[in-house]
């Protein structure tokens, strides 16, 4: 503390140190209810984008661009999201798609058992249905 009562600047390391510490915590949150999204084709997932997990009430949705997705449905192109443990296979995203081009926005809303799958290694981000 100074003589007039506020503090003197803080050291660049424990600044450093500080943020380091939020971000890596922030990252762990962040990362959780992230999920890569894939494509097959020719028996090979391609990653094509990647997607947040969100529920409303009891229904679960993944929320990711719109780009593209329109195409993938027309091509018949099966999407997948990553394995939730090492050895395990990717989970295949049977879902219903709602999209909006002009805010390139689509909800993908998943059936309770993709969830099953996804929890408890990924986490929902919820919203309240009030």
């Amino acid at each position: 503390m100074t003589k007039t009562g506020r503090q003197g600047p803080r050291k660049p390391v424990t600044t450093f140190a500080t943020l380091r510490k939020m971000m890596s915590k922030q990252k762990v949150q962040v990362k959780k209810p992230t999920v890569a999204i894939y494509g097959r084709q020719d028996d090979m997932l391609h990653k094509t984008r990647t997607g947040v997990l969100f529920a409303v009430g009891q229904r679960y949705f993944i929320l990711t661009a719109a780009q593209e997705l329109e195409d993938y449905a027309q091509h018949g192109i099966p999407l997948y999201t990553a394995p939730t443990t090492p050895s395990g296979v990717p989970v295949p995203l049977g879902v219903t798609i709602r999209g909006n081009k002009a805010l390139d926005i689509a909800i993908m809303e998943l059936t309770d058992e993709i969830v099953g799958q996804l929890v408890p290694r990924r986490r929902f981000l919820r919203m309240s249905a009030d």
